[in-house]
């Protein structure tokens, strides 16, 4: 199998729209149409409290695309920080991507990560 997964962790968000679910939604359904995915699963959101995570309260976006998975969490109480995940079994542009999420969440600071599969060693049973 082949394919991309991208990953963005992005801090200090402005402004920091991760407390609008409709919003994120959007984004999503944005980004699936921008890399020329399609979604399989509506996009869900759930809300988690800070009883359930260490990050405080925040919202979780999932949505499953024929290819595989979009997802997004938020922490406003954490640096309203947010982390992004895209995986595909196909390629996409993944530095449209990138400034995507630079232009619309505004971070001051982000790490991201590109793995390629099948471009890195396999430990198999």
């Amino acid at each position: 199998m082949e394919g991309v997964h991208f990953m963005m962790d992005m801090y200090d968000c402005r402004p920091f729209s991760g407390e609008d679910p409709k919003m994120l939604q959007d984004m999503l359904t944005n980004i699936i149409e921008m890399v020329g995915m399609k979604l399989v699963k509506p996009i869900e959101p759930f809300l988690y409290d800070e009883l359930e995570s260490s990050f405080g309260w925040g919202w979780s976006l999932v949505g499953i695309l024929a290819d595989s998975h979009i997802t997004i969490h938020t922490a406003p109480s954490k640096d309203n920080s947010m982390f992004f995940d895209l995986y595909s079994c196909n390629f996409f542009d993944h530095r449209m991507l990138h400034k995507y999420l630079c232009d619309t969440l505004r971070p001051d600071r982000y790490e991201f990560n590109v793995v390629k599969r099948n471009d890195f060693e396999r430990w198999s049973r």
